[in-house]
């Protein structure tokens, strides 16, 4: 990143450096889901699906986001809301939009010249609105079909910010809890009566039952909040931490980290993999996940975690990838959609051994260049436009 500079109007933000070692990874686990997915779990069966586990990463990245854009939020200033909205809106486009459109140009393009026009992506992904029109597509191979995740980002950094600037001081944390609530409420109420969603949709896709259900109830924004509005508590918690709520949280995220971390081993245990879209994931999952890794960020953020925790957080190799894990989780995904389909097959024909070590070299070999791509991106197309946003510091 490079060196911001603050206006008097607010004292700068510490940068926390565990933070970045998490990012790295939880896009390290993404990576592991899919690259797993594309080269190894058809010849693992349902050992296989244990590694397509590493989804929950885009959920670490949920309650990071809520937490770190909170943060700056919260913070008292002498500036007027429509200034600090106007400052925090320019802020996230200087950081999101330059790398996201220039891929989603360049992919178009490539669609457009081999004639893959099914890989076009439609109206939704200029917008940002993409969640749901994969989501209705179902599990189709698709270039972009991680994308999903930066749309519910994108809304949730556009409406968020007005919730944050208007609402009372006091009762900031219970709309963040009781939206989380919500959320889950909304989720377990649609799992439980997917008849709900189906009603509401084409009759062909109501042909897919629950596939499509779980589909939908993975990628929308208002059942997908919980993590982003608890990470958010966080940052509520940090600005006041003389509160009740936020000294009773200090209190207790010890104990929530190792309940909740042992609650999500038994679910992968007792779901055989812990599939996204697993009706008992959808239910109990989300949330687990939304606890476990609120707590892990608290801890982090304070460096209360055990030290060898510490250690590996910030370490070189997941600082790293914590610096360039936006330019990594947009890159990875189309190496997956290029071989998968053409390894695969090779794959299948061999024995084990050969499959295993074929198929981990390739994950290795996509994971070095995706990071390679990630380093070009951030140094010829992010840091430059990193370098404004201190023009729009509040």
């Amino acid at each position: 990143m490079t060196e911001e500079v603050r206006t008097p109007h607010t004292p700068a933000l510490s940068h926390l450096a565990p933070l970045d070692g998490l990012r790295g990874m939880a896009v390290l686990l993404v990576m592991i889901d899919h690259f797993s997915f594309g080269f190894l779990t058809r010849r693992l069966g349902a050992i296989g699906h244990f590694l397509e586990a590493g989804w929950i990463g885009v959920d670490l990245f949920f309650v990071l986001s809520g937490y770190l854009i909170t943060r700056g939020l919260a913070r008292a200033t002498d500036r007027s809301v429509g200034a600090r909205l106007k400052l925090f809106w320019m802020r996230r486009v200087l950081r999101i939009f330059p790398l996201y459109y220039i891929v989603t140009l360049v992919g178009a393009g490539l669609c457009l010249v081999y004639g893959a026009h099914e890989q076009m992506p439609d109206w939704t992904f200029w917008v940002y609105l993409q969640n749901y029109s994969l989501a209705l597509r179902g599990g189709e191979l698709l270039w972009m079909a991680h994308f999903w995740s930066l749309a519910i980002e994108e809304q949730f950094y556009m409406l968020w910010p007005l919730v944050v600037l208007l609402a009372p001081r006091r009762a900031r944390v219970g709309l963040a809890l009781g939206g989380a609530a919500a959320s889950f409420g909304l989720r377990a109420v649609l799992a439980l009566s997917p008849g709900l969603v189906l009603a509401a949709l084409p009759a062909e896709k109501q042909e897919l039952g629950w596939v499509i259900v779980g589909q939908m109830l993975y990628r929308m924004t208002p059942t997908r909040l919980d993590g982003l509005l608890l990470g958010a508590c966080l940052a509520f918690f940090e600005n006041d931490p003389t509160g009740v709520l936020a000294r009773a949280w200090n209190r207790v995220r010890v104990p929530m980290l190792w309940a909740s971390g042992a609650l999500l081993v038994l679910l992968i245990v007792w779901t055989r993999g812990f599939i996204a879209d697993d009706r008992r994931v959808v239910l109990i999952g989300y949330s687990t996940c939304a606890v476990f890794f609120a707590s892990a960020v608290s801890l982090a953020s304070t460096s209360s975690l055990p030290r060898v925790l510490m250690r590996a957080f910030t370490s070189r190799v997941l600082s790293a990838c914590g610096k360039v894990s936006y330019g990594m989780y947009l890159f990875h995904f189309p190496l997956v959609f290029l071989l998968s389909p053409r390894l695969l097959p090779w794959l299948e024909a061999q024995s084990m051994a050969v499959a295993l070590l074929a198929g981990g070299g390739t994950m290795l070999a996509c994971a070095l260049v995706t990071y390679g791509l990630a380093v070009l991106s951030f140094r010829f197309v992010e840091e430059p436009f990193l370098g404004l946003k201190s023009r729009f510091h509040d």
